[in-house]
């Protein structure tokens, strides 16, 4: 795998692709979301006396809900010598949520995707399970040779197929 990209790990057997907040930033983001709650709760009695009050209350609300949004993490790890994905989801360092276990007879391919989210245009690796179902690769904001590179090169270390790529 490309060791310059530092979302992008190989200890031994394991291959641990990660998206989104490091655990650093997770961190800070629940010791800054306990405190908006605090000062929300603080000020929430005085909310309705001053209008000041209820207006630093409702913002540091609205900027705890939007950092709790932010702070998901996506992670894949791919075990060689298990032979088996896990795709987990972490909210703010501490809820991990298992989305995928599966060992690598059950998927059927590896490939890319473009997407375009506001028209910031991005690529990214998916894998594909027997059963249908498409899960993509973390990986942050890559361009299309990086993403078929993680492809490429997933699927020479599992032996999983790669997929079509349409023309």
């Amino acid at each position: 795998m490309d060791d310059t990209n530092p979302r992008v790990e190989r200890t031994g057997q394991r291959l641990t692709f990660a998206a989104g907040l490091s655990p650093a930033i997770q961190i800070a983001g629940l010791a800054s979301l306990a405190g908006s709650v605090l000062v929300f709760a603080s000020g929430y009695a005085d909310a309705f006396a001053s209008n000041t009050a209820g207006m630093v209350s409702a913002f540091v609300a609205i900027a705890c809900i939007l950092l709790a949004i932010s702070a998901l993490r996506w992670i894949l790890e791919v075990d060689l010598a298990t032979r088996r994905l896990r795709l987990t989801r972490q909210f703010l360092n501490l809820q991990t949520k298992t989305i995928v276990d599966c060992s690598f007879d059950d998927c059927r391919a590896l490939g890319t995707f473009k997407s375009n989210v506001e028209g910031q245009v991005s690529h990214s690796a998916y894998f594909q399970l027997v059963d249908g179902q498409t899960h993509a690769i973390p990986l942050d904001k890559t361009t299309f040779a990086e993403a078929a590179k993680v492809a490429r090169e997933l699927s020479m270390a599992t032996g999983i197929p790669l997929a079509e790529t349409p023309t």
